[in-house]
């Protein structure tokens, strides 16, 4: 997006439309790709240990800008900080690692996750 168009990028080619004609055509729903940066069958919860809940954790104290938690458990603290995520970011407060909070969680922490921006 610039001053002069909209950028659209097609599967063969690129094309760029005017703001004016973007407007008329672009009806404001989109698809997000995404893929589970942590590999889970289910959402995270209280009571659950391993791995994932090792990286959980890791991600959630670079997201809120705390401490490191170096625990493979689902505990309290990881639920009361998934909660503050939640609220920071206007999700369902619910204290679960599910789909939208995993997807917002990688969305702040991953440096090399594309990115929608204008130019200045």
């Amino acid at each position: 997006m610039s001053s002069k168009g909209i950028e659209l990028l097609l599967p063969s080619k690129r094309v760029e439309v005017s703001h004016q004609w973007f407007s008329r055509h672009w009806n404001g729903a989109y698809v997000q790709l995404w893929q589970k940066p942590i590999i889970t069958e289910r959402a995270m919860r209280k009571g659950d240990e391993g791995e994932a809940i090792f990286a959980l954790n890791h991600l959630l104290s670079t997201a809120l800008e705390q401490p490191m938690v170096e625990s493979d458990r689902f505990d309290e603290k990881t639920e009361q900080q998934v909660k503050q995520f939640q609220e920071i970011f206007g999700l369902k407060e619910d204290g679960i690692a599910g789909s939208s909070t995993l997807m917002w969680l990688d969305s702040v922490t991953n440096a090399n996750a594309p990115l929608l921006q204008g130019e200045d």
